[in-house]
Protein backbone atom coordinates (compact mmCIF):
# COMPACT_ATOMS: atom_id res chain seq x y z
CA UNK A 1 0.00 0.00 0.00
CA UNK A 2 1.29 3.34 -1.36
CA UNK A 3 2.05 6.07 1.39
CA UNK A 4 0.38 9.46 0.65
CA UNK A 5 1.52 11.52 3.14
CA UNK A 6 3.59 11.97 5.67
CA UNK A 7 0.43 11.01 8.25
CA UNK A 8 0.82 7.45 6.37
CA UNK A 9 4.56 7.21 6.66
CA UNK A 10 3.96 8.19 10.54
CA UNK A 11 1.17 6.01 11.25
CA UNK A 12 2.31 3.20 8.90
CA UNK A 13 6.05 2.95 9.21
CA UNK A 14 7.90 1.16 12.02
CA UNK A 15 10.53 3.98 11.63
CA UNK A 16 8.39 7.14 11.55
CA UNK A 17 8.90 8.41 14.78
CA UNK A 18 12.40 10.10 13.64
CA UNK A 19 11.78 12.97 11.12
CA UNK A 20 13.84 12.56 7.87
CA UNK A 21 13.38 11.79 4.71
CA UNK A 22 10.43 9.16 3.60
CA UNK A 23 8.60 8.30 -0.38
CA UNK A 24 5.14 9.16 -0.42
CA UNK A 25 3.00 8.57 -3.75
CA UNK A 26 -0.44 11.09 -3.88
CA UNK A 27 -3.51 9.86 -5.48
CA UNK A 28 -3.12 10.04 -9.11
CA UNK A 29 0.78 10.88 -9.44
CA UNK A 30 2.49 8.98 -11.49
CA UNK A 31 5.96 8.44 -9.33
CA UNK A 32 6.59 8.01 -5.53
CA UNK A 33 8.79 10.66 -4.30
CA UNK A 34 11.06 12.20 -1.33
CA UNK A 35 9.42 14.44 1.07
CA UNK A 36 11.02 15.78 4.30
CA UNK A 37 8.65 14.79 7.19
CA UNK A 38 8.36 16.72 10.31
CA UNK A 39 7.45 14.93 13.29
CA UNK A 40 9.09 17.48 15.65
CA UNK A 41 6.14 19.81 15.62
CA UNK A 42 2.56 19.83 16.36
CA UNK A 43 2.16 15.89 17.17
CA UNK A 44 4.15 14.74 13.77
CA UNK A 45 3.19 14.08 10.60
CA UNK A 46 3.58 17.51 8.47
CA UNK A 47 4.74 16.92 4.98
CA UNK A 48 7.46 19.62 4.63
CA UNK A 49 6.74 21.99 0.96
CA UNK A 50 9.04 24.89 1.82
CA UNK A 51 12.63 25.32 4.17
CA UNK A 52 14.59 28.56 4.09
CA UNK A 53 17.58 28.80 6.40
CA UNK A 54 20.95 30.08 5.10
CA UNK A 55 20.24 31.29 1.91
CA UNK A 56 22.05 28.82 -0.02
CA UNK A 57 19.22 28.13 -2.37
CA UNK A 58 18.05 30.71 -4.91
CA UNK A 59 14.17 31.06 -4.61
CA UNK A 60 14.26 33.47 -7.51
CA UNK A 61 13.17 30.46 -10.02
CA UNK A 62 11.05 30.00 -12.97
CA UNK A 63 7.50 29.00 -13.32
CA UNK A 64 8.27 25.81 -14.47
CA UNK A 65 10.80 25.59 -12.24
CA UNK A 66 8.25 26.25 -9.34
CA UNK A 67 6.44 23.41 -10.79
CA UNK A 68 8.69 20.94 -10.52
CA UNK A 69 10.37 21.94 -7.43
CA UNK A 70 13.89 22.44 -6.46
CA UNK A 71 16.42 22.89 -3.94
CA UNK A 72 17.50 19.75 -1.30
CA UNK A 73 15.39 18.27 1.02
CA UNK A 74 17.91 18.18 3.70
CA UNK A 75 18.59 22.10 3.55
CA UNK A 76 16.69 24.37 1.69
CA UNK A 77 13.85 23.67 -1.15
CA UNK A 78 10.68 23.78 -2.60
CA UNK A 79 8.53 20.63 -3.00
CA UNK A 80 6.69 21.64 -6.43
CA UNK A 81 3.13 23.29 -7.38
CA UNK A 82 2.02 19.99 -9.38
CA UNK A 83 3.08 17.23 -6.25
CA UNK A 84 1.09 19.88 -4.03
CA UNK A 85 -2.04 20.00 -6.73
CA UNK A 86 -2.16 16.29 -5.91
CA UNK A 87 -1.12 16.15 -2.43
CA UNK A 88 -4.01 18.85 -0.83
CA UNK A 89 -6.54 17.33 -3.42
CA UNK A 90 -6.43 13.66 -1.75
CA UNK A 91 -8.02 14.62 1.68
CA UNK A 92 -8.27 17.57 4.37
CA UNK A 93 -4.93 19.33 5.18
CA UNK A 94 -3.72 21.70 7.29
CA UNK A 95 -0.79 24.29 6.74
CA UNK A 96 1.29 25.56 9.41
CA UNK A 97 4.12 28.10 8.75
CA UNK A 98 7.13 27.81 11.27
CA UNK A 99 9.20 30.87 11.79
CA UNK A 100 12.94 30.91 14.08
CA UNK A 101 14.79 34.51 13.94
CA UNK A 102 18.37 34.61 14.69
CA UNK A 103 17.57 34.90 18.32
CA UNK A 104 16.27 31.57 19.04
CA UNK A 105 12.52 33.02 19.48
CA UNK A 106 10.10 30.69 16.90
CA UNK A 107 6.87 31.48 15.99
CA UNK A 108 4.24 29.33 14.19
CA UNK A 109 0.94 30.05 12.44
CA UNK A 110 -1.38 27.45 11.36
CA UNK A 111 -4.33 27.40 8.44
CA UNK A 112 -6.77 24.51 9.43
CA UNK A 113 -7.72 23.72 6.05
CA UNK A 114 -5.15 24.11 2.77
CA UNK A 115 -5.77 22.99 -1.32
CA UNK A 116 -4.34 24.05 -4.41
CA UNK A 117 -5.75 23.47 -7.58
CA UNK A 118 -3.78 22.15 -11.33
CA UNK A 119 -1.90 24.15 -13.29
CA UNK A 120 -4.59 24.52 -15.57
CA UNK A 121 -5.70 27.03 -12.61
CA UNK A 122 -2.23 28.77 -12.32
CA UNK A 123 -1.93 26.73 -8.77
CA UNK A 124 -4.42 28.94 -6.59
CA UNK A 125 -4.70 28.22 -3.60
CA UNK A 126 -8.23 27.89 -3.97
CA UNK A 127 -9.20 27.04 0.60
CA UNK A 128 -7.90 28.52 3.34
CA UNK A 129 -9.24 27.17 7.00
CA UNK A 130 -9.37 29.49 9.81
CA UNK A 131 -6.03 30.67 11.65
CA UNK A 132 -4.18 29.68 14.43
CA UNK A 133 -1.17 31.31 15.93
CA UNK A 134 1.13 32.30 18.56
CA UNK A 135 2.59 35.33 16.92
CA UNK A 136 2.38 38.58 18.12
CA UNK A 137 1.32 41.53 16.34
CA UNK A 138 0.75 41.55 12.40
CA UNK A 139 2.70 38.80 10.97
CA UNK A 140 0.74 37.93 8.39
CA UNK A 141 -0.92 40.13 5.29
CA UNK A 142 -3.91 39.60 3.14
CA UNK A 143 -3.24 40.99 0.04
CA UNK A 144 -7.12 42.66 -0.93
CA UNK A 145 -8.90 40.43 -3.78
CA UNK A 146 -8.67 43.56 -6.09
CA UNK A 147 -5.11 44.37 -5.88
CA UNK A 148 -3.94 44.93 -9.38
CA UNK A 149 -0.27 46.52 -8.38
CA UNK A 150 1.43 44.26 -5.69
CA UNK A 151 1.90 46.96 -2.48
CA UNK A 152 2.15 44.55 0.36
CA UNK A 153 6.00 43.41 -0.13
CA UNK A 154 5.23 41.43 -3.13
CA UNK A 155 8.93 41.53 -5.21
CA UNK A 156 6.86 41.77 -8.28
CA UNK A 157 4.22 44.30 -9.79
CA UNK A 158 1.08 42.16 -10.89
CA UNK A 159 -0.71 43.90 -14.06
CA UNK A 160 -3.74 42.49 -15.91
CA UNK A 161 -5.09 40.49 -13.08
CA UNK A 162 -8.14 38.84 -15.22
CA UNK A 163 -5.97 37.42 -18.20
CA UNK A 164 -2.89 35.78 -18.78
CA UNK A 165 -1.63 38.41 -21.43
CA UNK A 166 2.13 39.84 -20.61
CA UNK A 167 2.86 37.22 -17.96
CA UNK A 168 6.61 36.02 -18.74
CA UNK A 169 6.73 32.80 -16.30
CA UNK A 170 10.62 32.61 -16.77
CA UNK A 171 10.84 35.78 -15.12
CA UNK A 172 8.64 34.66 -12.29
CA UNK A 173 9.66 36.28 -9.13
CA UNK A 174 11.97 38.53 -10.61
CA UNK A 175 12.25 42.37 -10.05
CA UNK A 176 10.06 44.02 -12.59
CA UNK A 177 8.24 41.04 -14.06
CA UNK A 178 4.76 41.31 -14.46
CA UNK A 179 2.32 38.35 -14.02
CA UNK A 180 -1.72 37.83 -13.71
CA UNK A 181 -3.17 37.64 -10.13
CA UNK A 182 -3.02 34.35 -8.68
CA UNK A 183 0.39 33.21 -9.52
CA UNK A 184 2.48 32.33 -7.20
CA UNK A 185 5.40 34.85 -6.78
CA UNK A 186 8.44 34.25 -4.79
CA UNK A 187 11.20 36.49 -4.36
CA UNK A 188 14.91 36.23 -1.78
CA UNK A 189 12.99 37.26 1.38
CA UNK A 190 9.14 37.34 0.77
CA UNK A 191 6.68 34.74 -0.69
CA UNK A 192 3.10 35.93 -1.89
CA UNK A 193 0.28 34.92 -3.93
CA UNK A 194 -0.95 38.56 -5.21
CA UNK A 195 -4.44 38.61 -5.07
CA UNK A 196 -5.29 36.15 -2.51
CA UNK A 197 -2.28 35.06 -0.98
CA UNK A 198 -0.55 35.44 2.21
CA UNK A 199 3.18 36.93 3.32
CA UNK A 200 5.12 36.68 6.51
CA UNK A 201 6.68 40.11 7.07
CA UNK A 202 9.89 41.05 8.37
CA UNK A 203 10.74 39.65 11.73
CA UNK A 204 10.31 42.81 13.36
CA UNK A 205 6.98 43.00 12.77
CA UNK A 206 6.25 40.13 14.99
CA UNK A 207 7.36 42.48 18.33
CA UNK A 208 4.73 44.85 17.08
Amino acid sequence: MALKDCQDVQSQCSTSNSSGVYIIKPDGFEEPFEVFCNNDVGGGGWTVIQRRDSGAVNFDRSWSQYKDGFGFLSTEFWLGNEKLSYLTNQAHYELRVDIKLSNGASFYTTYRGFRIIDEWGQYQVTHIGELESNATGTPFTQCPTNMIYGTCSCKATCEDPNGQSGCNRDCLGTEGCTCPAGFLMQGATVSVRVDAGVSWQRPTWLYQ
